[in-house]
């Protein structure tokens, strides 16, 4: 599991984020966490925001729907508009 503040990134078509950290490591937010927080557009996401994050398994599948790869990706498991809420859900 990772501690990770995010200073840029923007939504992809389908309504996911790609946050970026200051030295560049990419993590994939889903849409219904940055709804949760209110934002849905790029102008609405005020940075920097702060993820727990860890990498999580991603297949990709073919036409037929078999799967034909499996990578990792960084994933957020929680997202936060403040440090401090992320420090209470570490404590609680």
């Amino acid at each position: 599991m990772q501690n990770l503040v995010i200073n840029n990134g923007k939504f992809s078509a389908v309504g996911n984020f790609s946050g970026y950290t200051a030295l560049g490591k990419r993590v994939h937010i889903y849409k219904r966490q940055m709804e949760t927080l209110g934002w849905t557009k790029d102008e609405e996401v005020k940075l920097p925001f702060f993820v727990i994050a860890e990498e999580k398994p991603v297949d990709t599948v073919d036409t037929n729907g078999q799967i034909v790869k499996t990578d990792q990706r960084l994933t957020a498991l929680s997202v936060f508009k403040t440090r401090e809420e992320r420090s209470e859900e570490h404590t609680s």
